[in-house]
């Protein structure tokens, strides 16, 4: 498996969407994302792994990666598939409002309709739990979301001033009815994910550990009653990531995070477990292609999966 825990485009706006459909055209090595993805499956079949955890998707299903998530998707080249993907800032309710030709945008409608009930990415919180990606609805709330996609689709074809609104609106809806429908789900045994135990307790226990620049394999071998050797060959073997590498992409990430709150560049370092500056330096500037006082972006969104 490729090794690539890199990070992959920049979302310059609120959100974004795309409608995808035809044959994969290059395999995808793991990756994250500054912002939320959302992906529904309208045809066809494909593997998800998530935080060293597989899925299965199948045509209805909801594949919900929130920001800073490694990722990616596992595909049959020989198959075509359909997929509707919808991008979102973490941010969404901290940027200014804009407009969509005379209608309101998609900002100014979520903060006109929310409050203190609802948080418009609060599906993105109740997927952070290991094994919780996935959303696969049955009976009314697959219709309904199918409904919402098929017009979302149907409106992002057209670029006639009412469609654009008419999309903004429904977006919208899309997010609320999710958050509702997540809340209400009950647990489908058909649709619990896959993977290897060891290796998902291995990243659940660096996702709570990160800031700690004590944090080694060691430790994760310990934890895990495993040798230092065969977890590292594990580790890899499942995810296509060294433990090393995993650590730094996800402390480069947390990073990123905290500097973009305004936190001083030095406490961003040590805040994210780097025990040594120059090293932080070296794997921000590595991976970023910027100094971390620039706080540089990359490219717009390069890779849609």
């Amino acid at each position: 498996m490729p090794e690539s825990n890199s990070k992959t485009g920049y979302l310059k706006e609120a959100c974004r969407l795309f409608h995808l459909c035809g044959l994969p055209e290059r395999s995808v090595a793991y990756h994250y994302h500054d912002f939320h993805k959302l992906l529904y499956l309208m045809e066809g079949e494909i593997g998800y792994e998530v935080e060293g955890i597989s899925y299965r998707l199948e045509p209805g299903d909801l594949m919900l990666v929130g920001a800073g998530s490694l990722h990616r998707p596992i595909f049959d080249h020989t198959e075509s598939y359909e997929r509707l993907i919808f991008y979102l800032s973490p941010s969404l309710m901290l940027r200014s409002p804009w407009t969509v030709s005379r209608g309101k945008g998609f900002e100014e409608i979520i903060n006109a309709g929310s409050g203190k009930d609802w948080d418009p990415l609060s599906c993105f919180s109740q997927c952070r739990r290991p094994g919780s990606n996935l959303y696969r609805p049955s009976g009314t709330a697959a219709r309904k979301l199918q409904g919402l996609v098929q017009e979302l689709v149907q409106n992002h074809q057209r670029q006639d001033p009412y469609a654009l609104i008419l999309q903004e609106l429904k977006k919208a809806e899309l997010l609320l009815c999710l958050s509702r429908l997540m809340t209400e789900q009950e647990s489908d045994p058909d649709s619990l994910p896959g993977g290897n135990p060891t290796v998902q307790a291995c990243i659940e226990y660096i996702n709570s550990h990160l800031s700690e620049d004590s944090l080694s394999i060691d430790i994760l071998a310990s934890h895990a009653f495993m040798s230092r050797s065969r977890l590292m060959h594990l580790f890899k073997e499942e995810t296509g990531s060294t433990i090393n590498s995993f650590i730094t992409e996800k402390r480069l990430y947390l990073a990123s995070s905290l500097l973009d709150k305004g936190m001083g560049v030095t406490d961003a370092c040590y805040q994210s477990g780097f025990g040594n500056y120059s090293a932080f330096y070296y794997a921000y500037r590595r991976r970023y292609h910027s100094s971390p006082m620039g706080k540089g972006r990359m490219p717009d969104i390069d890779n849609i999966e």
